[in-house]
Order: structure tokens, then C-alpha cells, then sequence
């Protein structure tokens, strides 16, 4: 959801406040089971708040996200070290399949 005013937990929790049925908002809350998040607090607390009950998962594409970049990470910190021990061919080919992975739009990529 959209927050206008950059305050993602403060605008839910007041527009759930201001609706016109918000009597009838109540029972779905309770039924929720899980919630697919980001991982951000505001929605924690906002789940907490309005449906404690839920089970809040880390959503497939962050979680998906969040590894590449720490494999992104790894593979240049090899590749630094590598190079630090002479063996930039190996580097190179490191490097290589990193943006082959990415299909050649890495920052870094020659391609």
C-alpha cells in the first residue's frame, strides 16, 4: 500500500481508523493466517497490531533478492583476493560468471 506521506505504519493504522466499515474490517483480520512481508519493521508492527494472530514470511523475491546480493558480494570479494595472489585469469572468469548470472547488466559488466 502507498503511503502519501512516507509513513507507511502511521497512514495504515489511520486509514483503518477513518474507514466507514471498519466494523467489518475486524473479522477478516482475525481470519488472516500469514502475511508475506519484506521484512520492513512498520509491518511487523502493523501486523501485530491488527492481526496478531498472522504468521509474517519473508516474501520469495527478497528473500530470492537478498541472497544474490550476498553472493554478488562473495564472488567480488574472491575475485579481489584472486587478484591479490596473482591469478587474475581466475578473477576474470569469476567476474565472468557473475554477469552471465545477471545476463550481462551488472554495473561491472563489459557487456
Amino acid at each position: 500500500m502507498f503511503s502519501p506521506d512516507s509513513r507507511p505504519a502511521a497512514f495504515l493504522s489511520h486509514y483503518s481508523r477513518v474507514m466507514p466499515d471498519s466494523q467489518a474490517i475486524a473479522p477478516a483480520a482475525s481470519s488472516v493466517t500469514h502475511v508475506p512481508a519484506d521484512g520492513a519493521q512498520w509491518i511487523h508492527d502493523v501486523v501485530r497490531a491488527r492481526a496478531p494472530q498472522a504468521e509474517i514470511c519473508l516474501d520469495a523475491f527478497h528473500v530470492a533478492k537478498w541472497a544474490g546480493e550476498r553472493l554478488d558480494e562473495l564472488r567480488h570479494r574472491l575475485a579481489g583476493e584472486l587478484r591479490a595472489a596473482g591469478r587474475g585469469d581466475q578473477a576474470a572468469a569469476l567476474i565472468a560468471m557473475a554477469n552471465y548470472a545477471h545476463g550481462g547488466l551488472c554495473p561491472d559488466s563489459p557487456y
